[in-house]
């Protein structure tokens, strides 16, 4: 599994990557996977609406505007990591922005479909997807999703 053999490189090699919640909240939906092809991308994280979102590491702000996800921000950070942040409420970073680990990008908004509250959140090295809760530990711990 190349996403296992990816995060056992990183951590073993104590590179830099996304290893904080950039919001607090509960995994309702996680990375789904059907053999080789990905339907659900990113986890869904539940929380209290307008809850701020903090970048997991310092990077550059590659997109920031309104696409299939709502209000939505890229993030490129060292080691080639790309972060994503869906379905806001309000976005506090513009394309080309510096961006310090920790530092407030959004807020949490909702998505189209009526559901509560929640933060759309991928993590990708490269072109991989990476499952963010094999990198931040606290959403291994805040999972509820049925696998």
């Amino acid at each position: 599994d190349l996403e296992k053999i990816i995060v056992e490189y990183i951590i073993a090699n104590n590179m830099l990557y996304p290893n904080s919640p950039p919001v607090d909240g509960y995994v309702t939906r996680g990375v789904v996977r059907d053999n080789d092809i990905v339907i659900h991308a990113g986890l869904d994280i539940a929380s209290k609406m307008k809850n701020e979102i903090r970048s997991p590491l310092s990077g550059i702000v590659v997109s920031a505007l309104d696409g299939e996800f709502g209000k939505t921000i890229i993030l490129h950070h060292q080691n080639d990591f790309f972060t994503i942040y869906g379905y806001l409420d309000t976005m506090l970073v513009e394309a080309r922005d510096l961006i310090d680990k920790g530092q407030l990008i959004g807020q949490v908004g909702k998505d189209s479909h009526a559901n509560g509250p929640h933060l759309y959140f991928e993590v990708w090295k490269g072109n991989q997807i990476i499952d963010p809760r094999e990198l931040i530990s606290t959403y291994k711990e805040k999972d509820v999703s049925i696998r």
